[in-house]
Formats: C-alpha cells, structure tokens, sequence
C-alpha cells in the first residue's frame, strides 16, 4: 500500500510581546503661552512637512491685536490733526504773529506723535507674529 500526501495550506499564527518605537523622536513646543484649543493628529500617526498638528487659543492675542490696531489708527489720527496745526503754526510764524518757541512746541508735539505711531505699528507686528504661532505644524 503506497500513501500520497494530500497538500493543504496551513495557516501559523504565533504571538509575540514587542514595542514599536520610532526612528525619530521630536519634541515640539509652541512659542507661545496658550491653551491647546484643537487637536489635528494622534500620536503615533503619520505627518507630512507643513501639515497642522495642533492649534492654541488665540483669543487673547486677537484682542491684544484689535487693541494695537486701534491705538494706531488713533494717533494717526492725531498726527494729522498736529501736522494741520504745525502748517497753520508756520503760517503765523512767518507773518510774526507767534514766536519760534511755539513753533519748536508744535514740530517737537509731531515728532512725538510719529514715535508714537512707529510703537503702536510695532506693536501691532509683535501681536501678528505671535498670532502666527498659534497653529503649529510639523
């Protein structure tokens, strides 16, 4: 009597106790204070380059920038009502009707209200680059 082997797939499972780590470990950190306001990934998933990880509550920073962007148009507005006065003051000062002393008051009121105006623009970028941070990607 000759036996012929029957051919069957045979399946094989085993099971093993293992951790997964990867290649590459990053550690990120948000240049701003804030709360974490939305999660766009999991960890452990895949990112691309650019791709939005998380964003922070931003909502003060949008305050602090309407604020900055109101104190700006504000003393631009001032500004031009002190150059007005400063033209109107040359005018008189070259008729002798007021002195120099108040001519010198009037450019020195300008000056200020420009150093004012490049503080508050100031201001207002700081706020618009801290905004900027407030999505972070990988």
């Amino acid at each position: 009597m000759v036996y012929v082997p029957v051919l069957t797939d045979t399946i094989y499972e085993n099971e093993y106790v293992a951790e997964i780590v990867s290649k590459q470990r990053v550690e990120i950190r948000t240049k701003v204070k804030g709360f974490i306001e939305k999660l766009y990934v999991d960890e452990g998933h895949f990112v691309k380059q650019g791709q939005i990880l998380f964003s922070i509550n931003n909502r003060e920073l949008q305050k602090e920038y309407q604020k900055a962007e109101a104190s700006y148009k504000s003393v631009l507005a001032e500004l031009k009502s002190a150059e007005i006065e400063l033209m109107n003051t040359k005018i008189l000062f070259d008729k002798n009707i007021i002195s120099k002393a108040e001519l010198e008051i009037n450019q020195a009121k300008v000056e200020a209200l420009k150093a004012k105006a490049e503080e508050y623009l100031a201001q207002k970028e700081q706020v618009a680059i801290q905004l900027a941070f407030c999505e972070i990607s990988g």
